[in-house]
């Protein structure tokens, strides 16, 4: 209980004195921009990630949690699947997943052999994760006009997701009013994405 209590003062403390989340997303993100890592997809990758969106969000609308999301279900997908294939090109491994099936099916980490998710957000919004985490995500940011672009920011362990977050960072209130998920903040706090951080989490193949 001490513990909880300390993080959530820690929050409150960090964020009291913010005028807004532009200053903060000013203070958090963009101040820690030099560490990030720019992947520049090419038109054939740009390609097969719309069609995989396309796909998959043709498939889920025939599940009921999704027919209320309409087209925006499509630049979200996308956006999740560029900020995959940066990270696969930066490290040079295939991460995306074309299959299509039931979202339930789907809700595990995202990189093949890997407990890591990858998490990819537009420019200027925070990360939207779980208030609890159980594996580490790669943070990625999409570039605001270039659609190229995508900003490979780190890898944030559970306890730096666990830590760092704040449920009013969440701007779709929608999502907030479901209070499953809440914003991250903690990018000063990440790990560079490299092959022998990404091995630390490695899953033993089973024999």
């Amino acid at each position: 209980m001490n513990n909880i209590v300390r993080i959530v003062n820690h929050q409150e403390s960090l964020l009291s004195n913010m005028l807004d989340i532009k200053d903060l997303y000013q203070q958090r993100v963009s101040n820690c921009a030099s560490k990030f890592v720019k992947v520049i997809l090419n038109p054939l990758e740009l390609q097969y990630i719309l069609n995989t969106a396309t796909a998959i969000v043709q498939a889920k609308m025939n599940e009921t949690s999704y027919r209320k999301d309409g087209a925006s279900l499509v630049k979200r997908y996308v956006n999740g699947l560029k900020g995959e294939a940066a990270v696969g090109k930066l490290l040079g491994i295939p991460i995306i997943n074309p299959d299509v099936g039931v979202s339930v099916d789907f809700n595990t980490p995202d990189i093949p052999g890997y407990n890591v998710g990858v998490k990819t957000v537009d420019y200027g919004n925070f990360p939207a994760i779980p208030k609890t985490n159980t594996y580490p995500q790669i943070i990625c940011i999409c570039h605001p006009t270039a659609n190229a672009i995508v900003y490979v920011c780190g890898l944030a362990d559970t306890d730096i997701l666990n830590k760092f977050q704040y449920d009013d960072l969440i701007v779709d209130p929608n999502l907030k009013e479901k209070g499953t998920k809440t914003g991250f903040f903690g990018f000063s706090e990440l790990k560079p994405v490299t092959m022998d951080i990404l091995n630390m989490y490695k899953v033993e193949e089973k024999k």
